[in-house]
């Protein structure tokens, strides 16, 4: 029962990783080509057009609350672990923008 948990975390979590990356890849693409007071005012414009990003941080969070509390608990600790660390990323890239290092 709990490797079917990890696994709907780990696959759940993979999954909004890669809408995260996405997300900042097409805020870079938009950023690049944008030229003056644009560029200036691109915070207002980020939050208002991919606000919903912040959103993809939640379950993320629930995972890896549940995933560590799985490592804790049961014996499945190194699937336990990767589900965890895979969880952080993703709220790492739902709350920073990552986009900006690429600039």
């Amino acid at each position: 029962m709990n490797k079917k948990i990890i696994y709907s975390i780990i696959i759940l979590n993979s999954f909004c990783l890669l809408v995260l990356i996405q997300i900042q890849v097409s805020i870079y693409m938009e950023y690049s080509v944008s030229t003056g007071k644009n560029r200036a005012l691109f915070g207002l414009t980020e939050f208002l057009r991919y606000g919903h990003k912040y959103y993809y941080g939640i379950l993320p969070a629930i995972g890896f609350i549940v995933s560590i509390i799985v490592a804790i608990k049961h014996r499945i600790k190194e699937l336990a672990l990767v589900a965890a660390l895979i969880s952080l990323v993703a709220i790492i890239l739902s709350i920073f923008s990552i986009w900006r290092w690429f600039i």
